[in-house]
């Protein structure tokens, strides 16, 4: 079942298009990494999915109900904003109440799971902790804790992880994966390849208000991309080859490395290094920039 389908998405702030023609769909228990360079649009699609931000054009349908009737679904869509969010001058168990009560929950339901879903994931000695008081590693993960109150079925995630630490943010990773077992769809943006790598199913690029490319990770390179990629000190050209220049170094793909080396041994010209191509190489190839 599709939990999310998009068709011709467009966004307009004042005259500058923002979002233009993005369409992509999500299945039941599938996670979706958006990734691209700051001002790409990122943010703004996930405002639009999460309804605090509405589309000039396009057709959304989230649990096959049209965004329109937003209300009816928004307690099955639980999100993790960028910006931090959380009440400062209260505590964590207060913060968790007071969210679930205003997606209508009984205070007494909303104790309860604020305090189960806290021992779940290890965090109940913080829970008479004031938030001001708490690292910024642990903020994020009681913002993650506060969008499953709800038991949503969707989850939105803006760069969760943007500034903590492998450790932290491998938590994170572990919690998503749980989720996905659960069957609770996940969309997530991010900077880090790696963790687009790891935890997504299908990887959509966006770029300039564009999806520029959507599908599974690996299928991404193999589609577009040959497996091994030569690194070239300096700006050079050979005909025949993918590649792509960044930061005055040349970045050449082949299937075929024996080829190449004897290609680049005609030209006197030793590679500074030879690995496999990356899903960082395919966006640098398709954009020019670099996340």
């Amino acid at each position: 079942m599709s939990v999310i389908k998009i068709e011709s998405l467009t966004k307009y702030y004042k005259r500058l298009k923002v979002l233009e023609g993005v369409s992509f769909s999500l299945e039941e228990g599938q996670i979706l990494s958006l990734i691209g360079p700051n001002g790409s649009g990122k943010t703004t699609l996930t405002k639009i999915i999460s309804g605090f931000s509405k589309a000039d054009s396009g057709e959304i349908k989230i649990f096959g109900r049209s965004i329109d009737e937003f209300k009816k679904i928004k307690n099955k869509i639980g999100l993790v904003p960028q910006e931090n969010n959380l009440d400062q001058d209260i505590n964590v168990l207060e913060n968790l109440i007071i969210h679930s009560e205003l997606c209508g929950l009984n205070t007494k339901i909303a104790k309860e799971r604020s305090l189960n879903l806290l021992q779940k994931f290890g965090l109940d000695k913080y829970q008479h902790e004031d938030i001001r008081n708490l690292s910024g590693g642990t903020k994020r993960k009681i913002m993650l804790l506060r969008a499953l109150l709800t038991n949503p079925k969707l989850l939105i995630l803006d760069e969760p992880t943007i500034g903590l630490d492998p450790a932290i943010r491998r938590q994170f990773w572990n919690i998503v994966i749980e989720l996905k077992s659960q069957n609770v769809s996940t969309i997530f943006t991010t900077h880090y390849m790696e963790e687009a790598s790891f935890l997504a199913d299908k990887i959509a690029f966006i770029n300039n208000g564009k999806l520029i490319l959507n599908g599974k990770p690996q299928d991404l390179i193999k589609n577009m991309l040959e497996n091994f990629v030569f690194e070239m000190k300096e700006k050079i050209s050979i005909d025949g080859y993918k590649s792509y220049i960044y930061e005055d170094k040349t970045f050449i793909f082949t299937s075929n490395k024996e080829s190449l080396i004897s290609n680049l041994k005609l030209k006197k010209i030793d590679p500074s290094a030879i690995r496999e191509t990356t899903l960082d190489d395919l966006f640098l190839y398709l954009t020019g920039e670099r996340l």
